[in-house]
């Protein structure tokens, strides 16, 4: 799986592509006739109940996670999110919990 990014770069990209990955293993794409490689692949995942456009995925299931960043002098740099996938999907759905836990309960910032 293979995310673009550009301008500054993001410390939660790791947790946006654990997301991804979550989507691509678990999830549903919204075209279910899907072949590999996908662009901008729209998916959500029944279960968690999340959504999220994903810029390429390669195959399923998405075992490797990678970003690439348009650095300020114009190059591409190439960064491997795949070494705690695991971890830092257990992360964001705890922060997911969170959100809609404090959404039910009119605790959202404002």
């Amino acid at each position: 799986m293979l995310d673009l990014k550009s301008g500054v770069k993001n410390p939660c990209s790791e947790l946006q592509l654990a997301a991804y990955c979550l989507l691509v293993n678990e999830g549903v794409a919204m075209n279910p006739e899907l072949t590999f490689p996908a662009y901008e692949v729209a998916m959500y995942h029944p279960i968690y109940r999340f959504a999220g456009t994903v810029d390429m995925v390669l195959s399923a299931p998405a075992v490797r996670a990678y970003a690439i960043h348009l650095q300020e002098d114009g190059l591409p740099k190439i960064e491997d999110y795949s070494k705690n996938l695991r971890v830092n999907a257990q992360i964001f759905l705890s922060f997911l919990t969170a959100h809609k836990w404090a959404s039910k309960n009119n605790l959202q910032r404002r």
